[in-house]
This record gives structure tokens, C-alpha cells and sequence, in this order.
């Protein structure tokens, strides 16, 4: 169980990140 915890922190923590830099990309670019 942990095992796969840990994978989805591991696929999802980047994912959540690039997500989060296109979204403060996306509001730099209305202001």
C-alpha cells in the first residue's frame, strides 16, 4: 500500500507542479 502512495505522490507532485507553473504563467499573461 505504501509502495504505491509513493508512486502517486511521485507522479502527481510533478504534475502538480507544472500545473501550477502554467497556471501563474497563465495569470501573469492576463495582468
Amino acid at each position: 500500500m505504501n509502495h504505491i502512495l509513493y508512486h502517486f505522490y511521485r507522479v502527481l507532485l510533478p504534475v502538480k507542479k507544472e500545473a501550477l507553473s502554467a497556471i501563474i504563467t497563465h495569470e501573469n499573461g492576463l495582468n
